[in-house]
């Protein structure tokens, strides 16, 4: 029994796709229920008297609401894919509960010489099984072969060939540290708490709970973890405080070598910053003081976009970044100079950059790739 509403249900609705059950009410609200566990997820009230129906538009994530008052259309969470790209070409995405891939290595070597930009990449999709929980991120393991998936405040690492159970636990975020940022495997996961657990070799390593609130963390050469005012940057096997910067970005990204950052920001555009690796460890050997600011020699601005809002972006080696735009342009950052490749007609999402293709493969909210050269 789902109790909540103070007067009559008028109206109820299964999502088709996301696992939610809405309720309409007499008393003024629609409540959403988690479909699985029939937890109250949220209760929306826009003051528009009894709600009488509900609906839903096929193939989105977009509800009607029907009031005595008016119409209220709303968006239940993000159209963006749930979806990871390895650089070795291996593609994962959920679709509800059900886990797909494919491998743009076995795409035709002829058939992808002959794409043009902008053109979907035929791939075999294959069906990889369920999962327990509702997938809100899905993100590869550095070498390829384990993936997570995160959601509903659980994480499970699976081995990407047969979706074999390797690791699970608590948590609302998993990230992972890239390859060579540290000896050994490992990842972080977030409570909702803000309580930040490392592990090494899939066996906790550390756990600590930062001294503000944390809204979100992000894997690569350093464990970037975010506030609303500010960023840290952490050592992976030391927990040691690298450098705190005063921005507070959407997407933090890193390049394949850790040399260059991107930080991403929802209205202050995109910073590019150089990480000076070898100096830190040398601060560090020498007993450098570690203060709340951490070490200033650690990062060195060097290009910025001010205008540029960045929705998803990949690096293409050191020397030129590639992203996709608010206003849908795919970009290419080289040197400090942006050139746009080309203009997009829906919404894209970049994947990653495939060194062996020498393309970017890109995907649409009806989880098509689109590869451009």
């Amino acid at each position: 029994v789902l109790s909540g509403h103070t007067a009559n249900i008028s109206s109820v609705l299964f999502h088709p796709t996301l696992p939610v059950i809405l309720s309409g009410s007499e008393d003024g609200t629609c409540r959403i229920w988690h479909a699985t566990t029939y937890r109250l997820e949220t209760t929306l009230n826009y003051l528009l008297e009894r709600l009488w129906s509900i609906a839903c538009l096929p193939g989105t994530n977009d509800v009607a609401l029907g009031f005595d008052e008016g119409t209220m259309v709303i968006q239940l969470g993000s159209e963006e894919p749930v979806v990871s790209m390895h650089a070795g070409g291996k593609i994962v995405w959920a679709r509800g509960n059900e886990i797909q891939t494919a491998n743009l290595r076995q795409v035709d070597d002829h058939v992808l010489d002959t794409l043009g930009d902008g053109e979907m990449v035929p791939l075999s999709v294959k069906d990889m099984g369920s999962t327990e929980v509702f997938p809100q991120t899905i993100c590869h393991h550095p070498n390829g072969r384990l993936f997570a998936v995160c959601g509903d405040d659980e994480w499970i690492v699976f081995t990407a060939q047969a979706l074999r159970n390797k690791a699970f636990g608590s948590g609302c975020e998993f990230v992972w540290a890239a390859s060579g940022a540290a000896s050994g495997t490992y990842y972080a996961t977030r409570e909702a708490s803000g309580r930040i657990t490392i592990y090494k070799d899939f066996v906790e390593e550390t756990s600590f709970k930062p001294p503000f609130p944390v809204d979100e963390i992000f894997g690569g050469y350093l464990l970037c973890v975010k506030t609303s005012d500010f960023v840290c940057f952490y050592d992976w096997s030391s927990s040691r405080l690298i450098r705190r910067i005063d921005v507070v970005p959407t997407a933090v990204i890193w390049s394949d070598s850790g040399d260059f950052v991107v930080l991403a920001t929802e209205e202050d555009g995109a910073f590019v910053l150089r990480y000076d690796k070898d100096s830190v460890v040398a601060a560090i050997a020498g007993g450098a003081d570690l203060d709340d600011e951490g070490l200033e020699i650690a990062f060195d601005p060097t290009y910025e976009l001010p205008n540029e809002k960045v929705m998803s972006g990949t690096w293409c080696g050191d020397d030129s970044f590639v992203y996709i735009s608010s206003n849908q342009k795919l970009c290419c950052l080289i040197a400090g100079q942006t050139e746009v490749i080309a203009h997009t007609d829906r919404p894209l999402y970049v994947l990653g950059y495939m060194p062996e293709h020498g393309k970017v493969y890109c995907m649409d909210r009806d989880y098509n790739v689109i590869s451009y050269g």
